[in-house]
């Protein structure tokens, strides 16, 4: 069984209003058509009762919202491959107010049972106030997260180095590098892998050919992001590498028109 960790928008205190992913909404939309289904004596899925699919909601959601909304609350999950890896793909989280939205934009009934669970979920009490604190518990606790802090200083100065490096060549988590997009495109039924979406982008002309690099009118759109990192050879040359990862917005472009990329790598460079 898959095990899933969430980067998106998450509550970080109790007045934060209930949030519902896209993954979860549609575990949601299944439930509710498989009670139809059985409620009608019909199996689900079948004719009429079909189920739907997480790539095939996520395709709807900027439809729904509009794209600059839609990238509002974008983000990824990661979960467990089965081979000791991880994978990541990206999810929706919304608020009630879209949550509702993407509910209503399948049916009403939905749409009231989805406003229904959020108001539920706002209505739960606020956790209790802790216990208060004797002067010799807050002066105990001071202590403790001075020594802390401390060592936790030392050990940044140590890892400064370290940190700086990783910073400057990894991707934020609403970035996707070639791999992760081809298999994102292998959800939606592309039969396409890393090198294969390279050479399509490369003779559709987004890449430049001699560099894997975006043509410069697609990184000003926002459908890339350009990462630079250093980089020492073993004859201590210091060579600077710069590597593209797409974008939250170029990742809703790119499903949106692959059709239309693949025709095009087609008449530019034969086959694909």
């Amino acid at each position: 069984m898959n095990t899933t960790m969430t980067l998106s928008p998450q509550p970080d205190c109790s007045n934060q209003e209930p949030t519902m992913t896209s993954l979860e909404q549609v575990d949601f939309i299944n439930a509710h058509r498989k009670e139809q289904a059985e409620a009608a004596g019909a199996p689900f899925p079948s004719k009429g009762h079909a189920k739907l699919e997480h790539p095939d909601f996520m395709k709807k959601v900027p439809e729904v919202l509009g794209e600059e909304t839609a990238r509002k609350f974008f983000g990824a999950a990661f979960y467990a491959n089965g081979t000791g890896g991880q994978l990541r793909r990206p999810i929706y989280t919304f608020p009630k107010r879209e949550a509702c939205l993407m509910a209503m934009s399948y049916s009403y009934d939905l749409q009231a049972k989805v406003f229904d669970r959020m108001t539920a979920l706002e209505a739960k009490p606020a956790p209790a106030a802790p216990a208060a604190l004797s002067t010799l518990d807050i002066l105990t606790l001071a202590i403790e997260s001075e020594k802390g802090r401390l060592e936790a200083v030392a050990q940044l100065a140590i890892a400064a180095p370290a940190i700086a490096h990783l910073q400057a060549v990894q991707s934020s988590k609403d970035d996707f590098t070639f791999r992760e997009m081809a298999l994102i495109l292998q959800e939606h039924g592309y039969r396409v892998g890393r090198n294969r979406l390279m050479d399509v982008l490369r003779r559709a002309g987004v890449l430049v050919k001699a560099s894997n690099l975006p043509m410069q009118d697609y990184r000003e759109r926002g459908y890339f992001r350009i990462v630079q990192s250093i980089r020492e050879s073993s004859s201590g040359r210091t060579h600077i590498d710069l590597t593209a990862y797409m974008t939250g917005k170029g990742h809703n472009w790119l499903i949106k028109v692959f059709d239309k990329i693949l025709l095009k790598a087609e008449k530019m460079g034969g086959a694909t």
